[in-house]
C-alpha cells in the first residue's frame, strides 16, 4: 500500500527563513516552482508581485532541471515581467545555459520586447556567452541601440564573448 505522505515539520522554520531573506539550500531551489513565479511577478496584485519578486530574488542560481521550464516563459505572448525573471534565471545559469536557452534569451532582445527585458537579456547574454552567429548578431545589433543602458550591455556581453 502507499504511504501517507506526512506535513512537513519544518515548513514553518523553512518560511521564516524564507521571510528573513535566508539563503535556501539546494534542495529548497530544486523544489521551487519557478514558471510559478515568473508569472506571479506579473500579478496584479502588488503583494503577491512583491512576494514572487524577493522569492525570485533570493533563490541564486537555478536547477538546470529548470531550464525546460523557464525556456517557454519568454514568448511575446508572456507579459514582461514574467520574461525579464524567465531571462533572469536562465543568465544565472552562465555557462551551464543549454544553447537553445541561450538562443531564446537573444530572441528577448528584439524591439517587440519593453526595454527592461532587452536589457535583462542583454546582461544574461554577458553571463551565459555569446555561443552562436545568430547570437553575435543580435548582440550586436543591440550595441547600436539608442538607449545607452542597452547598448553598455550589449558591449559588455561581446566583450565578455
Amino acid at each position: 500500500m502507499g504511504e501517507t505522505q506526512r506535513p512537513d515539520p519544518q515548513a514553518g522554520s523553512k518560511r521564516i527563513m524564507q521571510l528573513r531573506g535566508e539563503v535556501p539550500t539546494e534542495a529548497d531551489r530544486a523544489r521551487v516552482d519557478l514558471a510559478g513565479l515568473c508569472r506571479a511577478s506579473a500579478d496584479p496584485d502588488e503583494t503577491r508581485r512583491e512576494q514572487a519578486v524577493a522569492t525570485i530574488e533570493n533563490l541564486g542560481t537555478p536547477q538546470p532541471e529548470a531550464v525546460p521550464v523557464l525556456t517557454p516563459l519568454i514568448g511575446p505572448d508572456e507579459p514582461a515581467d514574467s520574461v525579464y525573471w524567465a531571462v533572469t534565471l536562465l543568465g544565472r545559469l552562465g555557462d551551464a545555459c543549454p544553447d537553445d536557452a541561450a538562443e531564446a534569451v537573444a530572441s528577448a532582445l528584439s524591439k517587440t520586447y519593453s526595454m527592461h527585458v532587452r536589457q535583462r537579456a542583454a546582461w544574461a547574454l554577458g553571463k551565459i556567452g555569446i555561443r552562436s552567429d545568430s547570437i553575435r548578431e543580435s548582440v550586436a545589433a543591440a550595441a547600436k541601440a539608442a538607449d545607452s543602458r542597452l547598448a553598455r550591455l550589449a558591449e559588455r556581453a561581446i566583450d565578455q564573448g
